[in-house]
């Protein structure tokens, strides 16, 4: 073979190479991801699995992962106490479809006996310059209709319900939420900070049971210029302790699980780039010969 013909080989595989790689990542973007939020009151950690994959591993009451990549199409939703044989029976299973570039929250509340699971569809596009977004949701078991207050904005939402998104300018809010059929309903919660074109949500956890204190905010900030981990301290400087919670004494779980892990944009980019250039490498082999 002469060497006009190797060359035109070698950059053939260089292109393939290069378009071969692209191709893939960009397909790995696109696939849907979704978050766990642990809301059970009285529930120990749990893992999350899907299709029989450990994902979300060892998760902590009032903890809210990061989101993570799984394969579009339908999938089967496992929540089984965390570090059980596979052999245990699963508390909750569950199977949707999952769509191309879509990120979802899938929310565990209710009690032990009890186990209330729900998906939402969230929505993570940036507001724009000078805006920001935010929704808020009910995920407190045996907890009245509230109603909840940002600024001037208010929804009255039930267990198992979200608010529409709603722009608010950015800065520092207080949130005001009052029970309904409840005498005391006033919640010592933390200000909630909207940061600049970004996306949060306000997820109200715990149970009532006749003690508004027992009742907490989670904020997360979902999308925006300055993303940060969403994992929110168990209790704020100074508050009280809810009765009947431990405090974790450990730093929240990183998520994915080494189990799950593969499944990474970044980890399947390596895999893949590993796997052409040994294909190359096997191309320009032959192309000497």
């Amino acid at each position: 073979m002469n060497a006009y013909r190797r060359s035109i080989i070698r950059i053939l595989v260089v292109l393939l190479l290069l378009t071969a790689v692209g191709s893939r990542l960009s397909l790995a973007d696109q696939r849907p991801r979704l978050r766990v939020v642990h809301a059970a009151t009285g529930l120990q950690n749990i893992d999350i699995y899907v299709n029989d994959l450990l994902f979300f591993d060892n998760i902590l009451f009032q903890y809210i992962s990061d989101y993570t990549p799984v394969d579009a199409g339908e999938r089967t939703i496992k929540v089984r106490p965390a570090g059980v044989s596979p052999e245990d029976p699963t508390m909750r299973e569950v199977t949707e479809s999952y769509n191309t570039d879509q990120e979802y929250t899938i929310i565990v509340a209710g009690r032990v006996r009890g186990i209330e699971y729900w998906r939402l569809t969230d929505d993570n596009s940036l507001p724009g310059d000078g805006t920001s977004k935010v929704r808020i949701v009910h995920a407190s078991i045996s907890t009245p209709t509230a109603e909840f207050c940002l600024g001037d904005v208010c929804r009255t939402l039930a267990f198992k319900e979200a608010s529409d998104y709603f722009l608010l300018d950015p800065g520092l809010y207080q949130p005001h939420i009052r029970l309904n059929g409840v005498e005391m309903t006033t919640l010592d919660v933390p200000p909630l900070e909207l940061k600049n074109n970004s996306v949060h949500t306000v997820f109200m956890i715990g149970q009532l049971q006749d003690q508004p204190t027992a009742l907490r905010l989670l904020y997360t900030l979902d999308a925006g210029e300055y993303q940060i981990p969403s994992y929110p301290q168990p209790f704020p400087p100074g508050a009280s302790q809810p009765p009947g919670v431990v405090q974790p004494a450990v730093p929240p779980p990183a998520y994915p699980p080494v189990t799950g892990a593969f499944l990474s944009t970044k980890a399947i980019g390596i895999l893949v780039g590993g796997t052409l250039i040994l294909l190359g490498c096997l191309g320009l082999w032959l192309a000497r010969r």
